[in-house]
C-alpha cells in the first residue's frame, strides 16, 4: 500500500483542524531592523535582523534558512542558517539574524559597471524550511535596498624638496585620489626617502589632515629633519639621473561616518 504523500498529510491535518475551528497558516518572515557592525575599505560587515511570526496555534520549528544578496543580478555572497532547530512558540514572534560580508574588491571584479562611492540597489533573498505538523514548509523572504561601494584612496609620490623656513625639513608631496563620498582622515606617514639604494631620510610622523570627498588633492608635509639631513638631500637630488623616492605607507583610518554612510544607505525605508 502506497503511503500518503506528505502535501496531503498537510491538507489532510488542515482539514481536520480546520474543521475543529483551526487553520494552518505559513509563518511570516519579514526585515525588522539592519545593523552595520563594522565598514572599512576592504568589506563591510551587515546583519538582517528578522522576524519570523507563527500564526498558528501550536509550536512549529525553523529547521534552515538559506539567503543570498546580489546586486545588478549577480550574486555577491550566500550563506545558510543551520544552527540548532529554531523553535517558534504558537501566536508569538521569534527574531533571527543573518549576517552577510560583501568585500569591495570581489564585487569589482564582478561588477564591472560599479564605481566606488556609487550607490546601487540590493537584493536579499531568503529561503526558510520550517516543520511543521512533522510536515516541510517552504517560506520566501526578500529584501530591496541600497547600499554604497567603498574603495581604498590611491596615493603617490610626487617629489621632495627642502621646505621653507629656519627649522630644517623636507616637503613631500603626494598625490591622493579619494573616489569615496566622505572625506577621509590621515593618521599617520611612515617610511623612507630614497635615492637609488641609499636611505637618505626615515619619516615617522603623525598627521592631522582629511582627504576631500570625491577629488583628487595635492598633499604636502613638511617632516623634520636633523640638521645636515637637509643639505645632503640637496646634493641628492642634484645627482645626475637619481630621483628620490619615498617607500612607505600613508595610514588611513575609516570615519565613523563610513559606517554611518553605510547604514543610512541600507536603513529600511
Amino acid at each position: 500500500m502506497n503511503k500518503p504523500a506528505p502535501v496531503a498529510i498537510l491538507l489532510l491535518l488542515a482539514g481536520c483542524l480546520a474543521s475543529a475551528g483551526c487553520q494552518v497558516q505559513k509563518p511570516q518572515v519579514r526585515i525588522n531592523d539592519i545593523k552595520v557592525p563594522a565598514a572599512d575599505f576592504h568589506k563591510m560587515d551587515a546583519c538582517f535582523q528578522l522576524v519570523i511570526f507563527n500564526p498558528n496555534n501550536f509550536d512549529i520549528t525553523l529547521k534552515s534558512l538559506d539567503y543570498r544578496m546580489s546586486v545588478e543580478g549577480t550574486e555577491l555572497c550566500r550563506d545558510s542558517y543551520v544552527n540548532v532547530p529554531l523553535p517558534l512558540p504558537a501566536c508569538r514572534n521569534a527574531p533571527l539574524s543573518l549576517n552577510v560580508s560583501i568585500v569591495y574588491a570581489k564585487a569589482f571584479e564582478t561588477l564591472k559597471n560599479v564605481k566606488p562611492g556609487q550607490i546601487v540597489p540590493y537584493e536579499l533573498v531568503g529561503t526558510g524550511k520550517f516543520r511543521v505538523m512533522n510536515v516541510d514548509c517552504i517560506v520566501e523572504v526578500r529584501h530591496v535596498g541600497q547600499m554604497v561601494f567603498l574603495k581604498l584612496p590611491e596615493w603617490k609620490f610626487k617629489k621632495v624638496s627642502i621646505a621653507k623656513g629656519g627649522s630644517p625639513a623636507l616637503e613631500l608631496i603626494f598625490e591622493v585620489t579619494n573616489p569615496n563620498p566622505l572625506p577621509i582622515p590621515l593618521v599617520s606617514i611612515n617610511g623612507s626617502i630614497c635615492s637609488g639604494p641609499d636611505v637618505l631620510a626615515s619619516i615617522d610622523e603623525n598627521l592631522a589632515k582629511e582627504l576631500p570627498a570625491n577629488q583628487t588633492a595635492e598633499l604636502k608635509f613638511d617632516v623634520r629633519v636633523h640638521p645636515g639631513v637637509a643639505a645632503r638631500m640637496l646634493l641628492e637630488l642634484a645627482r645626475e639621473g637619481r630621483r628620490p623616492d619615498f617607500k612607505g605607507e600613508l595610514k588611513l583610518v575609516p570615519p565613523e561616518s563610513l559606517r554611518q554612510l553605510m547604514l543610512e544607505e541600507m536603513r529600511i525605508k
